[in-house]
């Protein structure tokens, strides 16, 4: 709730960005195995609230290296640090079964699967691919984006002449 001026708390800003830190859990069939598992991904708020855990330095060097600045080095620690994140995420986002690195008799251990299977997860996790391996192109380079279809290419949306 807000404070009596009206002006919202850090409470309930951390908690909007909590409440929307995943998407809706999906079935996602597995290529080699053929298990069906569900998942939700990731969103921007779940790697914004991670990141505020982290050392300012060490999110500079990120920021560094991810805006292409290759005079940034990430330390050991820094790769660490985000392994870690990654490895939390990837258990954090199985819905069914739930995954664990210690895991119960009614949980799984993510290496139990096929190699290919984990790549796959990977790359539905990180946006690469829908739940059917089907590559999601948002932006691909050089279409022209039109007003009926929608800009595609990052450019502003092209109007058709009458």
């Amino acid at each position: 709730m807000a404070e009596k001026n009206g002006i919202a708390t850090a409470q309930e800003i951390r908690a909007y960005a909590e409440s929307l830190q995943w998407s809706a859990p999906e079935t996602v069939p597995l290529p080699k195995s053929g298990w069906n598992v569900v998942l939700r991904r990731p969103t921007k708020y779940y790697w914004m609230l991670r990141r505020t855990e982290w050392p300012a330095d060490m999110i500079e060097r990120f920021d560094a290296v991810g805006s292409g600045h290759a005079k940034e080095i990430l330390t050991p620690g820094d790769v660490r640090t985000w392994l870690q994140a990654h490895n939390e995420m990837s258990m954090a986002a199985f819905v069914q079964p739930r995954a664990s690195l210690k895991p119960g008799s009614d949980e799984i251990d993510i290496r139990w699967l096929p190699d290919e299977d984990r790549k796959f997860i990977g790359s539905f996790l990180g946006g690469q691919v829908d739940a059917h391996g089907v590559p999601l192109e948002a932006f691909r380079a050089g279409e022209q984006g039109s007003a009926e279809t929608g800009g595609n290419n990052g450019d502003a949306v092209q109007v058709p002449a009458d």
